[in-house]
């Protein structure tokens, strides 16, 4: 099969992966079985999950139109097998993410009803993931890679954030302040160990892809942040639609005003951080 052609398939695949990949996270949430048993149905394993499966649609979504443009370089097919990627590493994250909350809680879902269950739709997840990251690695052998990747940063990053979501106080959620921080906690424990992934299994230089390009970006970048500001602000309001047609009972009027700040904030801010962690691994606007 031609590079082209695999670059193509993989790309269908990564769209196929983030959509079982939603389905997987609202299933396991609304499941009533499922959700009596979940351990990782609070923050930051809530934001984690909830996160990842928006940045694996949106990755997904992004490798399309990367593979739809007729004539790429050898550096925008790098990049594209990065996205391709960083769609699977999304959903590997959040499950080693909601691992370590099964660990936390054994007594919550051990020998209970539904937890065969969770774990075999958890290990069928992981292994599609592990499957699609393995094949996008492929469809790159013959490009030009480099030496090696920072396996020891990428390593020593993971481990901090597996140990912060191990000893995490859980309890802090149980106030408005300690709830925020916690979201916040979890975006970043998505998205920071998320950015070194790429560099490493996909390992090539990124060059300017034009003389002066570097000034013309720069002139750009306000540009830049304030479209990624945009698109958390339609999702945020996309979101927090779906969850008030979710609800039973209407909300008063104060505590409306409250959620839907924090649902358009955390979906701004949350966007923002992973572009801020994914824009320089993935080249982002800059080789579209």
């Amino acid at each position: 099969m031609r590079k082209d052609s695999l670059l193509k398939l993989n790309s269908l695949l990564a769209v196929c992966l983030g959509i079982i990949f939603v389905l997987f996270f609202q299933f396991t949430k609304h499941d009533p079985v499922l959700a009596a048993i979940l351990p990782f149905g609070n923050d930051p394993y809530d934001a984690v999950g909830s996160f990842g499966t928006i940045i694996a649609m949106l990755l997904s979504m992004l490798a399309v139109i990367r593979v739809l443009r007729r004539k790429r370089t050898d550096q925008q097919n790098m990049l594209l097998a990065r996205t391709q990627f960083t769609v699977a590493a999304a959903v590997l994250v959040t499950l080693v993410t909601d691992s370590v909350a099964m660990v936390r809680h054994i007594p919550m879902w051990m020998n209970r009803a539904g937890a065969a269950e969770l774990v075999m739709l958890m290990g069928g997840m992981i292994a599609l993931a592990l499957c699609l990251a393995l094949v996008i690695r492929f469809s790159v052998r013959d490009m030009p890679l480099a030496v090696t990747g920072s396996w020891k940063k990428a390593a020593a990053i993971s481990i901090v954030a597996i140990a912060v979501l191990a000893l995490y106080p859980e309890s802090l959620i149980q106030s408005t302040v300690g709830e925020l921080c916690t979201l916040l906690a979890g975006i970043l424990l998505l998205f920071v160990p998320l950015s070194v992934l790429p560099p490493v299994f996909i390992p090539f230089d990124i060059t300017p892809s034009a003389a002066g390009s570097h000034q013309q970006r720069q002139m750009r970048a306000w540009m830049q942040w304030g479209a990624i500001a945009l698109l958390g602000l339609c999702m945020g309001i996309v979101l927090l639609l779906g969850e008030w047609n979710g609800e039973g009972a209407p909300l008063p009027l104060p505590l409306k005003i409250m959620v839907a700040s924090i649902f358009i904030g955390a979906s701004i801010i949350g966007l923002l951080i992973a572009y801020a962690c994914l824009r320089k691994p993935l080249g982002l606007f800059h080789y579209e």
